[in-house]
């Protein structure tokens, strides 16, 4: 039996870098082979970065794992750019041989922030005084 749990943030701000992590195990007794895995990615999420054997195609993270044995895990570590304010969800999808055998997603939601600055003006110092005799 193949499992899949997502890690990472409920709530994020815009603008910054997300960390999530997907764990696959085979919790079964029986070794689990060509196992072809995507990520649909929403509009409002950027990958910054991808492991080895992971290649990104239009709005989906793809890769394979040729053979997963009994009691064993892959992990997956995605760094994110939050681009857009909202619910954004990563759904993750397993198939094996022509059928999807799993699906899972997280969902955080994104939230934006006034982009402000702060601009301090100091007064030139006053011209010295001399006391009058």
């Amino acid at each position: 039996e193949l499992t899949a749990v997502w890690h990472g943030p409920e709530e994020f701000i815009q603008g910054t870098q997300a960390d999530y992590e997907l764990v696959i195990q085979n919790t079964g007794g029986v070794l689990a082979t060509n196992l072809a895995c995507t990520i649909a990615l929403p509009q409002g999420i950027e990958i910054l970065e991808l492991p080895q054997g992971v290649s990104r195609v239009g709005n989906q993270v793809r890769w394979s794992i040729q053979a997963m044995k009994p009691n064993s895990e892959y992990k997956l570590p995605l760094r994110c750019d939050m681009v857009l304010a909202g619910e954004q969800t990563l759904v993750f999808q397993l198939q094996s041989n022509g059928e999807v055998n799993l699906q899972t997603k997280i969902s955080t939601t994104v939230e934006a922030i006034a982009d402000l600055e702060l601009s301090v003006v100091e007064p030139q110092a006053p011209a010295p005084v001399t006391p009058k005799p």
